[in-house]
């Protein structure tokens, strides 16, 4: 099972996420910032890569691509319900909200997901159950 990870900052460069999805890495892991934001909006239309990464997501998600945001903390929730930009990556599929995860173990819940079959569904319902308590917001 092959994962790429990246950090949300400013140094995130579309190039290297279609680079991955190119080559057929099975699921996208972004260390988001905040309550587990990308950068994907481009409000002064100065930040041309922002809708580039955008549109290459959406285009993953609906190709049945997995993308998973997790806290770049050790502690604190993914809450994409607090702003747009959020609840935008809710709506393009991506997997995280709500999730206590920490980056570590994000890598390893995730590798298993797809690993025991998950594809983007398997994920997206196994990602909000709390497997050996590295979830504790979701029960058992």
């Amino acid at each position: 099972v092959r994962i790429a990870q990246f950090i949300s900052d400013a140094h995130l460069q579309p190039d290297m996420v279609q680079a991955s999805i190119d080559s057929g890495f099975e699921a996208l892991l972004f260390h988001g910032t905040g309550l587990g934001h990308l950068p994907i909006s481009d409000p002064e239309d100065d930040s041309l890569e922002n809708t580039r990464l955008r549109i290459m997501l959406e285009d993953h998600i609906s190709q049945g691509g997995v993308v998973v945001v997790v806290a770049q903390t050790i502690h604190g929730p993914i809450n994409m319900n607090v702003y747009s930009k959020g609840r935008d990556q809710q709506e393009m599929g991506v997997i995280g909200h709500g999730s206590l995860c920490p980056p570590g173990s994000a890598l390893v819940k995730l590798h298993h997901l797809l690993s025991v079959g998950g594809g983007k569904e398997a994920v997206a319902s196994g990602w909000k159950k709390d497997l050996v308590g590295e979830n504790p917001s979701f029960s058992r």
